[in-house]
């Protein structure tokens, strides 16, 4: 396969939350999810002597935040795993596994704390999904074994 075709998505994502006992356990019913990576905010370094330009270096870092769909059955065990973690506001631990372009997997783990779980509106004929969006305070990649 050449760089950049993309990879048709067979399996291998998956998501695993931190429940209140610190077990990690998989979200079963999940749809997407993606690797959170790193980015950074510029900020400006001008000086008089910089000749009026503008000059700019990096600044601090943040990682966006986490998102993933579900497939959403109220009152199933994913949505109660997710519940807990979002109401106890805490930062717990959590692993992501990725699929990489060449079929090999990428995994991060690290710690999130759990904003947002939103089921959509039911439509009829649909099948029903839920967002979960969570604040990845760390994360540490590598090749999944």
């Amino acid at each position: 396969m050449a760089d950049g075709d993309g990879v048709v998505n067979t399996g291998g994502l998956e998501l695993h939350l931190t429940n209140s006992s610190d077990v990690l356990t998989e979200i079963l019913n999940l749809k997407r999810v993606s690797m959170p990576k790193i980015r950074f905010e510029k900020a400006e370094v001008t000086n008089q002597a910089d000749g009026g330009v503008k000059r700019h270096k990096v600044g601090m870092g943040e990682y966006p935040e986490l998102t993933a769909v579900i497939g959403y059955e109220p009152g199933g065990p994913d949505e109660l795993l997710i519940e807990e973690h979002k109401l106890s506001k805490e930062d717990r631990p959590f692993k992501v596994v990725v699929v990489k372009e060449d079929g090999t997997l990428r995994e991060g783990s690290g710690t999130i704390q759990i904003l947002t779980f939103e089921p959509d509106d039911g439509s009829m004929g649909g099948e029903r999904t839920a967002t979960l969006t969570g604040i990845v305070n760390t994360i540490t990649e590598a090749d999944a074994a």
